[in-house]
C-alpha cells in the first residue's frame, strides 16, 4: 500500500507521530484529528447544497489521509510493510542502488497470476485480476517477483528492487513494450 499525501508526507507524518511510536500512541493521534476533522463533528459550518467550500474540501480530504494513514498503521502487518518501502525508498534516494545489477525484462522468467484489486470501500470483495509476474532468481536463492502494477509505476523506466533475503538490487531494463507483452508471449 502507498500513501502519500500532496505533500508526500509519511503515514506517521500525516498523524503526527514519529516511526517508533506504538501502536496506542498512534491510536491516540489518529482518535485526535479523527475528532477534529471528522465531517460530522468539525467545528465548520456546512457549506449551502450547491457551493463549494474549498475549506470544507480540504477538511475532507485530510480527514481521508487520516483515515488512510490509520488503516495503514493499525495492522501490524500493514505496518512492516509500510515501513520497508520507506525504507527502500529512502536507500533509493540515497544512492545505494547506484551499483544495481542490471537485469533486461525479457530476460526474466514470466508467469500468469491472479491479483486482488481492491478498487474502493464500496465494494465488499475485491475483483481479480490476471497480471504478469516476473521472476529472477537472486544469487542466494531467493526470488525477485516483480508484478506488471509494480513496473508501470516506473512510467516505462528502469526500477529497481532489493532482494528480501540479501543485500543484492537489480535494476529492470524495460527492454519492451508492456502494453503489448501479452500473456500469450512466449512464456520462460
Amino acid at each position: 500500500m502507498s500513501i502519500v499525501s500532496q505533500e508526500h508526507q509519511t503515514c506517521y507524518e500525516i498523524l503526527g507521530v514519529s516511526e517508533s511510536a506504538s501502536l496506542a500512541e498512534i491510536k491516540s493521534s489518529h482518535r485526535a484529528l479523527a475528532r477534529a476533522l471528522h465531517p460530522d463533528k468539525a467545528s465548520t459550518i456546512p457549506s449551502p447544497q450547491f457551493t463549494i467550500d474549498t475549506e470544507e474540501i480540504s477538511s475532507l480530504m485530510m480527514f481521508r489521509e487520516i483515515q488512510m494513514a490509520w488503516e495503514c498503521l493499525r495492522d501490524p502487518s500493514k505496518r512492516i510493510s509500510y515501513d520497508e518501502s520507506l525504507r527502500r525508498k529512502r536507500e533509493k534516494r540515497s544512492g545505494k542502488f547506484d551499483e544495481a545489477q542490471l537485469v533486461k525484462l525479457s530476460e526474466m522468467a514470466r508467469e500468469i497470476c491472479d491479483v486482488e484489486i481492491i478498487q474502493d470501500d464500496k465494494q465488499d470483495e475485491p475483483i481479480l485480476q490476471q497480471q504478469n509476474l516476473y521472476i529472477y532468481v537472486c544469487r542466494c536463492g531467493d526470488k525477485f517477483e516483480i508484478l506488471d502494477e509494480d513496473l508501470l509505476t516506473t512510467n516505462g523506466k528502469s526500477g529497481v528492487w532489493e532482494c528480501q533475503s540479501c543485500t543484492l538490487a537489480i535494476k529492470v531494463c524495460i527492454d519492451r513494450n508492456l502494453s503489448t507483452f501479452s500473456t500469450t508471449d512466449g512464456l520462460k
